[in-house]
């Protein structure tokens, strides 16, 4: 079984996370839950997609196999568009996580997609990438010691790329939502931006982007989508008593890495946006943030 936890940005992702990988039957697929690319890449599955519906995606075995083995070599050496290199760290930690079997398993993915060139038959292709995700699960459920549960994926896709799951048998993809003024607070300096008229913008236009198209396709994906405010996480136990009844996570004595009392310092912090700005980001974005707390859990 397979759960992916993808946000927003800044919107509550860690805490998230952090909640669900305190219960025994889960495990990462990677060392202490790193992100993956395997998905989400223009390299990876994402592209396959762009490439099959002729998007402009531009996907070869060789670079397929560099992006899941994280092979900094191709990349620093490939001179056309490359994907952001943070993918390629998100799969070499993978790759180092995993060993040797993953890289056959990688072997595996390529062969077939050079397959795929050839018929073109998404419909197979996808299949055949879901089980190497499967395999990949299993390697890293051998590695934690935990015998059944969930396999964890962080990122893989984000929120915005909710359209792969149409393709990728995700168990659960949870998304984590927060308001967008405390969200904008941490989203503005990490991307090196201001906190002012232009930087909040920039905010509010990426922000509305990434709501939109998770909305443009979340009718037509099942009930595997759970939706979880970042807030009522952290405040209410009853949320988090719904979470491990809807997962059926196995309990366990003490929290180790979740700490709603420490979190609960995140609630809040959209108060160092001055009154002119946050005004603005709550006239463009609150609107769409009420309609996500719709969804929510």
């Amino acid at each position: 079984m397979r759960i992916n936890i993808g946000g927003f940005g800044h919107s509550g992702n860690t805490a998230v996370l952090d909640f669900i990988s305190e219960f025994s039957n889960t495990f990462p697929v990677g060392h202490n839950y790193s992100e993956s690319s395997i998905v989400r890449s223009t390299w990876g599955f994402s592209g396959i997609i762009a490439n099959s519906q002729e998007r402009g995606g531009e996907v070869h075995p060789e670079s397929l196999r560099a992006l899941l083995l994280g092979d900094m070599s191709y990349y620093d050496r490939y001179e056309g568009k490359k994907p952001v290199k943070d993918d390629f760290v998100r799969n070499r930690r993978i790759r180092t996580y995993l060993g040797e079997v993953y890289e056959k398993l990688v072997d595996g993915i390529v062969e077939s997609y050079g397959c795929f060139l050839n018929k073109k038959n998404m419909e197979e292709f996808s299949s055949s990438y879901n089980f190497f995700i499967d395999q990949v699960c299993d390697l890293a459920r051998v590695k934690s010691g935990c015998l059944d549960g969930y396999c964890v994926f962080r990122n893989d896709p984000a929120a915005s790329g909710l359209h792969l799951l149409k393709y990728i048998n995700y168990d659960y993809q949870i998304v984590s939502i927060r308001d967008p003024i405390d969200t904008a607070a941490e989203w503005l300096p990490f991307y090196g931006n201001k906190i002012d008229e232009n930087g909040v913008e920039k905010f509010c236009k990426q922000y509305i982007q990434k709501v939109d198209k998770f909305f443009s396709v979340i009718d037509s994906i099942d009930g595997s989508v759970l939706i979880i405010d970042f807030n009522e996480l952290v405040l209410s136990s009853s949320i988090r008593q719904k979470i491990k009844d809807r997962l059926c996570l196995v309990d366990v004595d003490a929290y180790k890495s979740f700490n709603p009392s420490e979190s609960v310092k995140n609630i809040g912090i959209g108060k160092v946006i001055p009154e002119t700005y946050a005004s603005l980001i709550s006239d463009k974005c609150l609107g769409k943030f009420k309609k996500l707390q719709g969804y929510a859990l």
